[in-house]
């Protein structure tokens, strides 16, 4: 009998931390939609960066969430109410963390004449734009995205350069 009461009290517990976190996703939401508001084109780079963090923060939010209801669920006697839960606030996290990626890539898009974020690079800025093989960064702080080669990493640096000069 003292084990039900314990996996009681643990539940209990359990669920009081998802509420915390259903909390403070709530805030990361409302902090999100202010600076949504905001044009995109008109984000400073300091916003950008506290975008980028709150990003991060909102992943690893995300996986304690994971784990913390992977315990309910597992402690649970009501698994479809928990499961049926858990897809409310996956899907909040979810969209929320797809809205900052967004808007993060939307604010590095070139923008306008002479597209300077992207036509200031040089050979050896391509050559090197990628970091680790298997990947490149369209400019300086660019998210990178998967490729195959060195060569292909150059190609597309110089396409974007390409597509921005035909925008002036």
């Amino acid at each position: 009998m003292a084990n039900e009461s314990d996996n009681s009290v643990d539940i209990y517990r359990l669920i009081r931390k998802r509420v915390s976190v259903k909390g403070r996703l709530t805030k990361m939401k409302e902090n999100f939609e202010s600076m949504y508001a905001i044009d995109s084109s008109q984000l400073t780079n300091i916003q950008l960066k506290e975008l980028t963090c709150r990003l991060d923060k909102c992943q690893t939010l995300f996986s304690s969430f994971d784990e913390l209801q992977t315990d309910i669920e597992a402690f649970c006697d009501d698994l479809e109410i928990q499961l049926k839960e858990r897809d409310t606030i996956e899907s909040q996290f979810i969209t929320l963390i797809a809205s900052i990626q967004d808007l993060l890539e939307t604010a590095k898009l070139p923008r306008g004449p002479g597209c300077s974020r992207f036509t200031s690079l040089d050979l050896g800025e391509l050559q090197s734009a990628g970091g680790d093989a298997g990947t490149t960064a369209s400019a300086p702080g660019a998210r990178a995205e998967p490729t195959d080669t060195p060569r292909e990493r150059v190609h597309v640096a110089i396409s974007h350069i390409f597509k921005c000069s035909q925008l002036s």
